[in-house]
């Protein structure tokens, strides 16, 4: 069976008198709208979805009267980083994406791929975190290198032109 278009989400989704069988699939394999999926019953599907589309934990790709498939988030090696107040909030954020690291925002806490090195910054903030096993989502707080152009240099410059010329401009640092 080719798959499309999502039917819907699963928190919305009547699942009177039906079965979920779950596609579990890493944060990777979320982000390709073209690939063979299997499902915990073993039902094979081809997902196909239009430019620009991506799967999401709790995508419905077909239901029927007597089974719902739904998209499920495999359990990763994660950062739970849980700020309280706004200055932590916003020092944890800063050094979250001066490492350039994924981070996902979810009600009370930042939820990242596991990194020693963020952990123990987080710990020399203050800010309370913790190592688990866990879908790493929630909602995005970075551009992915897949959306677009993101490192910004606070000036107008042309691409081609730069590659020849990578390190002739500075970027703001001082080493003083």
């Amino acid at each position: 069976m080719i798959i499309e278009s999502i039917a819907g989400n699963i928190k919305d989704y009547p699942l009177e008198g039906r079965r979920v069988d779950k596609v579990v699939l890493d944060r990777e394999r979320l982000s390709k709208p073209h690939q063979k999926l299997t499902s915990e019953a073993g039902e094979v599907f081809g997902l196909s979805l239009p430019h620009g589309h991506v799967l999401e934990s709790g995508d419905v790709i077909c239901a029927d009267d007597n089974r719902v498939v739904v998209i499920e988030l495999e359990p990763e090696d994660a950062l739970v980083i849980r700020p309280e107040g706004q200055m932590q909030w916003a020092r944890a954020a800063y050094n979250i994406g001066n490492m350039h690291q994924a981070a996902f925002i979810q009600e009370d806490c930042i939820v990242t791929p596991y990194d020693a090195i963020l952990e123990s910054m987080m710990q020399k903030l203050g800010v309370a975190c913790e190592r688990d096993s866990r879908p790493i989502d929630g909602v995005r707080a970075n551009v992915s290198q897949h959306e677009g152009h993101h490192h910004h240099h606070g000036h107008h410059h042309d691409h081609a032109h730069d590659q020849s010329h990578a390190h002739e401009h500075s970027h703001g640092e001082s080493d003083e």
